[in-house]
């Protein structure tokens, strides 16, 4: 990652937590110019108090270390919640203003996910191996290597898998041959059956 992303997800990061802080206290305090604009919208009063509370938490999800399946939940709540506001704005035909807040924290919201360094991100899995079984192709993902106590296990949980999809491969074989042996046999007229 280089220092100009860093930078980029530094900045997206801080301000979408302090716009997404910022309205879930004034969802979770209910001020009265939210509550109107909520009941404009056609939402009922208690779900400001369900929005505050997961902003809150989002904001906690995306800042502390570590947690990156937390995090990927938190920005999908993000994206989820900003674009339905922009969609009950559109809604109830509110003036293009009302949508620059929502907007502008949508797309905070998709530089902040984007830019976010690997340590805050879900582990890839990496490149994938081609074994056939029956004549298909599977594709079996090949393991990370993360520690060596790991990367033992997993070597050895792939070659396990290489050895069985092998043996099935073996047993079909098998199959098919004693198969085609039963048709031949089947036709043999021995002498003096007839």
């Amino acid at each position: 990652m280089t220092k100009t992303h860093k930078i980029i997800y530094w900045i997206a990061t801080i301000w979408l937590s302090l716009g997404m802080l910022s309205t879930g206290i004034v969802q979770l305090i209910q001020l009265d110019e939210e509550a109107e604009a909520m009941n404009r919208l056609g939402y009922p009063s208690y779900f400001m108090t369900i929005l505050g509370v997961w902003k809150l938490l989002g904001v906690v999800a995306v800042l502390i270390p570590r947690f990156p399946l937390v995090k990927e939940w938190a920005y999908a709540g993000f994206f989820f919640s900003m674009t339905g506001a922009i969609v009950s704005h559109l809604a109830v035909s509110d003036p293009l203003t009302e949508l620059f807040g929502p907007m502008l924290l949508l797309i905070l919201t998709i530089l902040s996910w984007y830019f976010r360094p690997a340590n805050r991100s879900m582990v890839s899995t990496g490149s994938t191996t081609r074994i056939t079984i029956n004549g298909v192709n599977v594709s079996t993902p090949k393991p990370y290597q993360p520690s060596k106590q790991k990367r033992g296990f997993d070597r050895l949980n792939h070659r396990i898998t290489i050895n069985v999809v092998k043996r099935i491969n073996r047993l079909n074989s098998i199959n098919r041959l004693n198969r085609s042996v039963v048709a031949t046999s089947s036709t043999t007229v021995l002498p003096g059956t007839v």
